[in-house]
């Protein structure tokens, strides 16, 4: 039974992580049907927060199971996040090397779960992250066209950090008895926030059509497909993370969603017609074998410490 447990605890961060994948791709589908960069940037998360706050009324106070000072983390580390996503962009930075940046979250993961939690890392997971790195490289391929940003770079390196809190924070929260829903929807308040306060004078200074445009006049199709994209990306992924992140390693839950970038891909061949080419192949089997992997010594790891436990298995370590 409990390895069950475990099994489905992993398949919900497999499936999160897929629909994960969905907020680089819906980006690319709303802008064609002629959203704007602030637009996507600022509705979803407050459609979000309206969605969910008739729920959370009578449990919102579960948010503030965690210390006040985790909180303010939370919140700042929220920020850069979003800043990091986007601003590099604007800095001359390439598209590829501001994901791999983003992508180092489980290398900070790790890190600072063992500085502040005290988890122990097991050489395994050293080599399984390794190979998630090599393979996200190689899928990304960020030296085909190189653009450097000193001040991008470190933008981007702060949204893998920030990345890496929520990782961290989600696993934190969800241990402590905070409500899926309300971890989920003040998650999208602190993500609304940079750009909610920012608008105004970023629209004065960096006045872009494209880029700075704030309207609600969409056709009705947009809105439908804005709302799928909205509940998907920012409501089922990380309740299904949620969840799926409280009975698994942190680390592993991590590196776990690093099979977003390789979902993004397969949609943008399917839908949008993107080359299918040795980089996208070699780079995608990697991850995808290094997260097949995760999952089975996840589950069979937990059957050993459950059979030794029972006094069955007089082999089995309790690491």
């Amino acid at each position: 039974m409990e390895n069950k447990k475990v099994l489905l605890s992993y398949l919900l961060v497999v499936l999160a992580g897929c629909l994960y994948a969905n907020v680089v791709f819906g980006v690319k589908i709303l802008a064609n049907m002629g959203m704007s960069v602030s637009e996507l940037l600022i509705l979803p998360n407050i459609i979000i927060v309206f969605l969910l706050w008739p729920f959370i009324l009578k449990k919102y106070d579960t948010f503030f199971l965690i210390p006040k000072s985790f909180i303010y983390l939370f919140c700042i580390t929220s920020v850069f996040t979003q800043i990091g996503q986007y601003v590099p962009l604007f800095l001359g930075l390439s598209v590829s090397l501001v994901e791999l940046l983003i992508y180092t979250q489980p290398l900070w993961t790790i890190i600072f779960s063992i500085a502040f939690f005290k988890n122990k890392l097991k050489k395994q997971d050293v080599l399984i992250c390794f190979l998630v790195i090599m393979g996200l490289i190689i899928l990304i391929n960020p030296f085909d066209d190189m653009k450097f940003s000193v001040s991008g770079i470190v933008l981007a390196l702060l949204a893998g950090i920030g990345l890496s809190s929520f990782v961290l924070f989600n696993t934190y929260a969800s241990k402590k008895g905070v409500s899926s829903l309300v971890f989920v929807f003040f998650s999208n308040v602190f993500l609304s926030i940079p750009f909610l306060f920012s608008y105004p004078f970023i629209n004065k200074v960096f006045y872009s059509k494209n880029f700075m445009r704030f309207e609600l006049d969409f056709p009705i199709q947009t809105w439908v497909v804005l709302f799928v994209y909205s509940i998907s990306c920012y409501i089922l992924a990380p309740v299904l993370f949620f969840f799926g992140s409280k009975h698994i390693p942190v680390v592993h839950s991590g590196l776990l969603l690093l099979l977003e970038p390789v979902v993004a891909v397969i949609l943008d061949i399917i839908f949008l017609h993107f080359n299918l080419t040795w980089n996208i192949m070699i780079g995608g089997t990697l991850i995808i074998l290094a997260n097949v992997y995760i999952v089975l010594s996840g589950v069979l790891n937990r059957k050993k410490v459950r059979l030794y436990r029972e006094g069955i298995c007089y082999g089995c370590s309790k690491k």
